[in-house]
């Protein structure tokens, strides 16, 4: 009869054990989830900003000639070092005064996908 007891409780402490792992063993997979999608977000805003500095300037220097027509262009980073690009931005350059901007200024907008 003792034994029998000692086998449930054993078991019971078991189960709690367990189901204690899998609960933990799942919330770290999420944190490890969510930590990696915020540093490829901050990777990808890194090259925003990027692309945005390399846009400007060739703007600047007249690379993007005073043209009427929307012009896209890709610029790939590779930010590791390794060769490989691992991030591209999309950058569209709109004409001078369309949309909301004031005469004269070229509206750029940049996405990166991550």
């Amino acid at each position: 009869m003792k034994k029998g007891v000692v086998l449930v409780i054993v078991i019971g402490i078991f189960l709690v054990v367990a189901t204690l792992s899998m609960a933990s063993l799942y919330l770290m997979t999420q944190q490890a989830r969510i930590n990696e999608h915020k540093i490829k977000r901050m990777k990808a805003r890194s090259v925003a900003q990027a692309a945005m500095v390399k846009i400007y300037a060739q703007l600047r220097d007249g690379q993007y000639g005073p043209d009427s027509s929307t012009q896209t262009t890709a610029i790939p980073f590779d930010i590791d070092g390794d060769g490989i690009d691992d991030m591209t931005a999309n950058v569209t350059i709109s004409p001078a005064g369309s949309g909301s901007a004031p005469s004269g200024v070229r509206p750029v907008d940049i996405t990166v996908d991550y």
